[in-house]
């Protein structure tokens, strides 16, 4: 519970910080589809992280209905707010890279797959809920396979917005403040937030693996 109220405050306090920005670059500007799934994704973390909160907090929750609700968790929280950004992210690197269809097929292959494990971790008996005794290494495990694909494919995004940012800067360089400008922005905001996620996800999976059953999943917050 403390894990979860701090990260819904941290969640909605940023949301606060950017509304204003959102509301000059988005709700004042032509909606595309672009933007609309944009705020779709944007308004689904905070408005899926209060629908939780009633599952965590609520005294009505009872040991039925939170076998139930317990499905909400992967299925409203975890896999969109890992998709959804994917998505985004994809996007970012296939502007970047020209509309390289290739690139685009590359992580949307990753995106696909890692959306299909997580719906057969959902109907693998004992995959998220707790070890089977036949034959707890296979089965207390199988929920790493989610993050490990999560995990590659943020390291492919890292790496392809590394690598584009760099070609960028040694072919600009010496081309005035603009090119310069243009650099700085795609390290701040790409490389810089990639790595970020991926350090986070790394933990997660780190978690997984070798911490007790009760944190193993204290990341996911």
């Amino acid at each position: 519970q403390y894990l979860f109220t701090m990260a819904l405050t941290v969640l909605l306090y940023d949301h606060m910080l950017t509304f204003p920005a959102e509301v000059r670059t988005l709700w004042e500007r032509k909606k595309t589809y672009r933007v609309l799934f944009f705020l779709i994704a944007r308004y689904h973390a905070s408005l899926a992280m209060i629908v939780a909160s009633v599952g965590y907090f609520s005294p009505a929750v009872t040991s039925d209905i939170c076998r139930r609700w317990m499905f909400f968790i992967p299925l409203g929280i975890t896999i969109p707010l890992t998709l959804f950004p994917g998505i985004i992210m994809l996007l970012r690197v296939y502007a970047l890279y020209g509309r390289n269809r290739l690139v685009a097929s590359g992580l949307c292959t990753i995106l696909v797959a890692q959306l299909l494990v997580a719906i057969w971790q959902l109907t693998f008996p004992g995959a998220i809920l707790a070890p089977a005794t036949d034959n707890p290494i296979q089965r207390g495990h199988t929920s790493s396979v989610y993050m490990c694909l999560s995990l590659s494919y943020d390291t492919a995004i890292f790496c392809l917005t590394l690598g584009r940012t760099s070609y960028i800067f040694w072919r600009h360089e010496g081309r005035g403040r603009t090119s310069r400008n243009l650099v700085d922005s795609l390290i701040q905001d790409g490389a810089l937030y990639f790595a970020s996620i991926f350090s986070i996800n790394l933990t997660w999976v780190a978690m997984i693996f070798h911490a007790s059953k009760g944190l193993r999943d204290a990341a996911a917050m």
